[in-house]
């Protein structure tokens, strides 16, 4: 049997109980005199435009993977050169796309040569808040999954090392993204706070 249903459902459980607890403590919307149609609301910047094409890249990389692990199997792809040229492809092409995208413009924000305000600072500031979270559920996930597929066999085939920490690589970029994005939001929707 596979755990792949019951790491779903705890992750499930999970990400519904902080939800929950977080929408509690959320504080009010910020009320303006007047209310704001969708020309009013504040453009998207450069930094946020970027984060939104290096999540839907991420996600598109996610989707290629997912399909060819379902497809041949994560042994299958690493016991065939095709296939792991091909795995290996994808999540270094992910990475190097996302530096030159997302990180490219954070470093030269850095070194004054992009336009960014204090909010942007603000978000970025705050942005790997979310990667800690998100590379401590996929270390768990991976170790329940891990854990449970190879018990009482002689120990967990070292090709998923690899898998591991390219999709905590993954994980770890697309989640800077989820950060910059929910931080436009918390900003848009609560305020500067």
């Amino acid at each position: 049997m596979t755990p792949w249903p019951f790491i779903a459902v705890i992750l499930g459980i999970t990400f519904i109980t902080m939800l929950v607890i977080g929408l509690k403590f959320l504080p009010k919307p910020v009320k303006d005199d007047r209310e704001m149609g969708p020309i009013e609301k504040t453009p998207m910047t450069s930094l946020q435009k970027r984060a939104w094409i290096g999540l839907g890249v991420g996600l598109i990389v996610c989707t290629a993977l997912i399909y060819l692990f379902s497809t041949y199997g994560i042994m299958t792809v690493m016991e065939t050169d095709r296939l792991r040229h091909i795995y290996t492809g994808f999540w270094i092409g992910f990475l190097l796309l996302y530096v030159i995208i997302v990180m490219g413009h954070v470093a030269k924000a850095e070194f004054g040569k992009a336009i960014v305000d204090e909010r942007d600072r603000r978000i970025l500031s705050r942005a790997p808040n979310i990667q800690r979270i998100a590379i401590l559920l996929t270390v768990v996930a991976w170790s329940i999954a891990l854990t449970e597929s190879f018990r009482g066999t002689d120990g967990i085939p070292t090709d998923y090392m690899y898998v591991i920490v390219a999709s905590a690589l993954i994980v770890d970029l697309m989640a800077f993204s989820v950060g910059i994005l929910l931080g436009y939001w918390w900003m848009e929707r609560y305020g500067q706070g």
